[in-house]
């Protein structure tokens, strides 16, 4: 596809949660119109390959008959597809750790052996990151995003009918596989479908996704209650994948071909960077630094998801479904990112990033020292202000250092660093709290927090390189 339609949106890849921001907005077209005659974008002037999105809501005077809500909702069908779709990557991602104890009763394995299946999922998520990308260009995001929804559908029945643990695992691994393929495809679709629309479809989408992974836990609490097979969340999953798969697949092919087509005749037009274009940017402070902001982000986001409902009930010693509830609402606090996002485009977005990260790493501590439900009620508030406050930012910070000559290709390679150090941490977590305890275990967090900490400190001192010098990347 050509990377001249798609670059912009992947720095929206690396905020799986985020809302798009004003200066996701302003920024998107590199070749800014000029002021007393504007020109189309290059998004706009593709809108004759995306005939679905060229007038939606276009008269917002008009009055909202039952034909034009028909017409708009099928405007926004590959849109509602989508979004349900990711819905299910991130329940299914976020379903494991709540159910960590149950699993180790079920199969008679240890901490570490939990840890090590939830990485295998991560690592997996992560490895099909280039992958997913590179296929859809040569055939087709339709045929991707269809794909991967019945391999995660798939591994949901495997998980379903598994009853020695490697057949979990292999489960597992397929659902970390067939998930790993939504995203970043599905951003570079919505791109082209909603050009002039591309920030708002991904918000929507995203906002969808971490309801997802707020109601996993609330469902394990459900199926506990009723005292029904925790296996059977698996099975409704792998029904719901299929439908929404064939839902996908039947109402958006048309549209996904003629997109597909049109980027194929611009394929030759697009330019050829080399790896080492890429790499180069890493010579800089500034952008090295902030990739490990963002990795000691992900490490201690990963980890808590992990081990948090573990923490609450075995060294808490809350309920289960008290520890559900709290687990829910560090989910629920993603409401937040658009306060956090328009900071950063009112204020300095390193003094945004200073904020969160101090919300992040006073929320690790606090969990070390809490003792009453009010106490963790506190934290996990002040847990999930700082970590979803620092999404929104991140993609806002990294938009300013990352040239757009080379965004696309550089972005895709912060992603994979990000995740392949974040699905270290459910083993590096697992191992300790087996062999210290997972009091030790959230203390490793607190280091790791504390480092990105230091890090987005050391943004605050030394001096940004001009732009000019980030450019030349060749």
């Amino acid at each position: 596809m050509s990377s001249g339609l798609t670059r912009p949106n992947r720095l929206l890849t690396l905020n799986s949660s985020a809302r798009p921001t004003t200066r996701d907005l302003a920024t998107r077209d590199p070749r800014p119109p000029a002021a007393d005659s504007p020109q189309p974008s290059s998004r706009e002037s593709d809108d004759r390959h995306a005939p679905r999105a060229n007038t939606v809501m276009s008269t917002p005077g008009d009055r909202l008959t039952p034909t034009r809500a028909y017409d708009l909702l099928r405007r926004f069908d590959a849109l509602v597809f989508m979004s349900l779709l990711w819905f299910m990557v991130q329940y299914l991602r976020f379903v494991f750790p709540p159910l960590f104890e149950t699993i180790q009763d079920a199969y008679g394995v240890s901490n570490a052996e939990v840890g090590v299946l939830y990485s295998a999922l991560l690592f997996a998520y992560a490895i099909m990151q280039f992958p997913s990308g590179y296929l859809s260009d040569r055939f087709s995001e339709r045929l991707v995003i269809t794909a991967g929804a019945l391999v995660f559908g798939i591994g949901s029945l495997v998980v379903f009918v598994s009853v020695p643990f490697w057949s979990l695992v292999v489960g597992v691994v397929l659902i970390g596989f067939g998930t790993g393929t939504h995203k970043t495809v599905a951003i570079n679709m919505l791109s082209r479908l909603y050009p002039s629309k591309t920030g708002l479809s991904v918000g929507v989408m995203d906002t969808v996704g971490q309801a997802g992974g707020a109601l996993a836990p609330a469902t394990v609490i459900l199926v506990f209650a009723v005292a029904v097979d925790w296996r059977a969340i698996f099975l409704v999953g792998f029904v719901i994948c299929l439908a929404l798969a064939y839902g996908f697949n039947r109402s958006v092919g048309r549209d996904a071909a003629e997109t597909t087509g049109a980027d194929s005749d611009d394929e030759d037009a697009s330019p050829t960077r080399s790896g080492r274009a890429y790499l180069r940017l890493f010579r800089y402070y500034h952008f090295s630094a902030f990739v490990g902001v963002s990795s000691s982000f992900t490490f201690s986001w990963v980890g808590l998801t992990s081990f948090y409902p573990l923490y609450l009930t075995n060294t808490a010693s809350f309920s289960p479904g008290t520890a559900g509830a709290l687990y829910s609402l560090l989910f629920v606090l993603a409401i937040s990112q658009p306060v956090a996002g328009s900071l950063s485009d009112r204020f300095d977005a390193t003094s945004v990033i200073l904020l969160t990260f101090c919300l992040i790493v006073v929320g690790l501590g606090a969990v070390l020292t809490a003792r009453t439900l009010l106490a963790f009620v506190v934290t996990t508030a002040v847990l999930g202000l700082g970590f979803h406050g620092f999404r929104p930012v991140r993609g806002a910070y990294l938009m300013q250092i990352i040239p757009a000559e080379v965004g696309g290709g550089v972005l895709g390679l912060v992603r994979t660093v990000m995740i392949v150090v974040s699905a270290t941490a459910p083993t590096i977590l697992g191992y300790t709290a087996d062999v210290f305890g997972l009091t030790y275990a959230f203390g490793i967090l607190v280091v790791v927090g504390a480092v990105g900490l230091l890090l987005v400190l050391s943004l605050k001192v030394v001096p940004m390189p001009p732009s000019e010098a980030l450019v030349n990347t060749d």
